[in-house]
Parts: C-alpha cells; structure tokens; sequence
C-alpha cells in the first residue's frame, strides 16, 4: 500500500482496550483462516486501528498491506511507528464488533511510520458469533435447499462463514422455522462452482425490511456438522468473497 493511502486518523478515535477481568474465552479467536480474514478486512476497509503500548503510549493508525502466507502484514501509524516498539496492541472496530489482538513488530519503521508485523496467535472478537461472516454477492446462486416433512425449500443465503450462515425469506415461509430446530440434509449453493451438504440449527430469528423485497427474515443458523473437506470447501469460497469484495488500488 503506496503511504499517501493511509488516511491520518484524529486521536478522537482512539479505542481503548477491552476492559480487564472479562472473561473473553468465548470470543478468542486462534485459527489461522480466520485470524487473516479479520485483518484483510480491516485492511480493505481502511479501518482505523488504535494502537496501545504497555498501556501507557496511544496513537492511531491503520492496517497495511496483508500477506496471509507468510502470516505478516503491515501497520501504518498515523503519527510515524516509535522505533523502539516491539510489541503493540491493536483495537478496532469492525461492523459494530470490537476487535482486539497483540503481535510482535519487526524490523525498523519506514520514514511514512509504516511497520511490519506478525501475525498475532489469537484474536478477539467481542460478539456473540464465533466466526466472521461475508455478505454474499448480488447475482449469484447463493442459497440453501432442503425438504422438512415433504416440503421442498429454498432460501437464500445472506451471509457465510465458516461457523454458519444467515438464510433469508419471506415470513409467511418460515413460521415454523423457531430457534433450536434443526435442519438436515441441507444443500449449500455457493456460487456457480460449488456445493455442499450440511446441517444447520436455527440460533436467531428477526425481520428485516428489503426496499426491494418487503418484509423478511433472517435466519442466523450454526453448522452442525463439519468435515475437514467441507471447512476446506468453505475456507476456499469465503477466501474468493474476500478478494472479490477487495477494491482496486
């Protein structure tokens, strides 16, 4: 990323860290996929990041270029990165979910205040969902299609991580679909290219207006069942969404 892409950040917008004492074990976040696909997404976006050291020193700043391969990616502080830095954590939020990890810095900072760093070994992400979801793409066949006691249905899929997906439809489709009921036997349409059969559980309910469409609703469901292949299957489309949602520099 050229350094005149890194917008300068007011220190406002600094975010203080997760507050001590919590117990954040449900929200720790270690696999890799995972990890990189959250920081590709800060990166796109050009949100910012509030960098603390030793909870003493606070400046904002960005997150670069991401090399998920060699599990590096870069920091641009706004004010220029402290030389003597070996260690920082990082603060951001991302759709409303606070995200919050330590990584270790390395090498000098360049004259623009831009660091490289290495992937951290875990990551927090403040929420009740365990895995990051994409928004499916507009004009493609995304959608989930199962029979229930003889009746054939076919749902459209709102988003996809690899801990599940957002189904939505008409109310008058899914009055009977409560949270906690299960659904077998479900075929994921994911795209032109690709297929899966999963099971899902129903974990939340609410509407949501379309312009477009009306009224919905979305359908929050959790994978029941995963095989290897199939995580593999679902780290490779949800790795195409994130290049695809990439802008053009």
């Amino acid at each position: 990323m050229p350094a005149e892409t890194v917008r300068d950040v007011a220190p406002e917008a600094l975010l203080e860290p997760i507050p001590a004492g919590l117990d954040l074990a449900p929200y720790t976040v270690t696999d890799d996929w995972e990890i990189g696909a959250a920081l590709r997404m800060l990166s796109d976006r050009g949100v910012p990041v509030s960098a603390h050291v030793n909870g003493i020193s606070s400046w904002c700043g960005r997150i670069g270029p991401v090399d998920a391969d060699a599990r590096r990616f870069v920091v641009a502080g706004a004010g220029g990165m402290p030389a003597d830095v070996l260690e920082v954590m990082l603060v951001a939020s991302l759709d409303g979910v606070k995200l919050q990890f330590s990584c270790a810095l390395l090498g000098a900072p360049t004259p623009e205040g831009m660091r490289e760093a290495a992937f951290p070994t875990e990551l927090v992400r403040l929420q009740r969902r365990r895995s990051a979801r994409i928004d499916t793409p507009v004009g493609l066949p995304f959608r989930a299609h199962f029979t229930i006691t003889g009746r054939n249905f076919s749902f459209d899929v709102w988003d996809l991580g690899l801990g599940g997906v957002a189904l939505r439809a008409a109310p008058i489709e899914v009055r009977s679909f409560f949270v906690g009921r299960r659904i077998p036997k479900v075929r994921l349409e994911l795209g032109h290219e690709a297929e899966l059969m999963t099971g899902l559980e129903v974990r939340s309910k609410r509407p949501w207006n379309s312009y477009l469409l009306g009224e919905q609703v979305l359908l929050g469901c959790v994978f029941t069942s995963q095989t290897p292949d199939e995580r593999a299957l679902l780290q490779q489309m949800l790795d195409r969404l994130l290049d695809e949602r990439r802008p053009l520099r």
